[in-house]
């Protein structure tokens, strides 16, 4: 989802407004909670809702199954290996 730049100005007390159009178009409500990160390289400020934090971590280490923890999804894996390796040295 690419926008043209907008301008913003610096208010008091540090304050922004971010425009209409950019918090329709990321579907921000008033009350939405959002979490401010800076870059420390590129000292950009970077603007995101917690759900768009949690989607971009789900897609970095893979969401489980609904209603599934990551880490039962994970033991999961490890008992089915197990049992695989069980297997192989059967034979």
């Amino acid at each position: 989802m690419s926008h043209p730049a907008t301008r913003l100005r610096l208010g008091k007390n540090g304050r922004i407004v971010i425009p209409a159009r950019v918090r329709d178009a990321l579907g921000l409500r008033e009350g939405d909670t959002l979490v401010l990160t800076v870059g420390t390289c590129s000292g950009r400020l970077v603007l995101e809702t917690e759900a768009m934090i949690l989607a971009r971590l789900h897609d970095l280490v893979g969401a489980a199954p609904e209603g599934e923890l990551v880490s039962e999804e994970l033991l999961r894996e490890r008992r089915e290996e197990a049992q695989r390796e069980a297997r192989e040295m059967d034979l």
